[in-house]
């Protein structure tokens, strides 16, 4: 028995139109017209599967995505919280505040 060459999904896309063309017709024998009607059914069954393992991943690609920029906001988010704790009135911290009056010198 040979085996069917896989179709990719364009290809079996291309295929499903074509086979509504012949049965919009209607010109073919009707053992011909069933035969292209299961084969466009089973054509749109796996095309329907491929679409909805695609969104899928899609779905899968998004929620790493939002989880990442996630990650990536909350570390910003502790970095600038670090730097304003650090640097409060624009000074160094442990820094001694002092003045140098002409007296001094």
């Amino acid at each position: 028995m040979a085996h069917k060459k896989k179709l990719s999904f364009e290809q079996q896309v291309a295929r499903l139109e074509e086979i509504v063309t012949i049965l919009d017709r209607g010109t073919a024998p009707i053992e011909e017209l069933l035969r292209l009607y299961q084969e466009g059914m089973s054509l749109s069954q796996q095309c329907r599967t491929y679409l909805t393992e695609a969104e899928q991943k899609v779905v899968l690609i998004d929620r790493q995505n939002v989880s990442l920029d996630d990650k990536l906001s909350n570390s910003d988010r502790e970095l600038d919280t670090d730097r304003s704790d650090d640097f409060e009135d624009d000074r160094l911290p442990n820094s001694t505040l002092f003045s140098l009056d002409d007296d001094d010198f």
